[in-house]
């Protein structure tokens, strides 16, 4: 299996969104987190599971009735490269 490796910016992006929901449930922002990370192993356990875009591919983690989506970039056969982590609902 590839090993993941988070880019800082996608860090950063699963952080913002716990905060978001964390003052509203903390319970909520635990289970997004724990959605995210399913997500990102199935990525690794099948790293073409993603939609291919330009340079890169995404992936939803469905959390309820709408979905996180995680961006990465298959960098060999050895690793993936998480580079961000954002809410179906933004705007991107």
């Amino acid at each position: 299996m590839p090993r993941l490796i988070w880019h800082p910016d996608a860090l950063a992006d699963i952080a913002r969104l716990y905060d978001f929901l964390a003052p509203a449930s903390s319970a909520a922002a635990k289970r997004a987190a724990i959605v995210i990370r399913d997500a990102a192993d199935q990525i690794a356990d099948n790293p073409y599971i993603g939609t291919a875009r330009a340079e890169f591919r995404e992936w939803p983690a469905k959390f309820g009735r709408s979905a996180y989506v995680l961006r990465y970039c298959i960098l060999s056969s050895d690793e993936i490269l998480m580079t961000r982590v954002w809410h179906s609902r933004e705007t991107r």
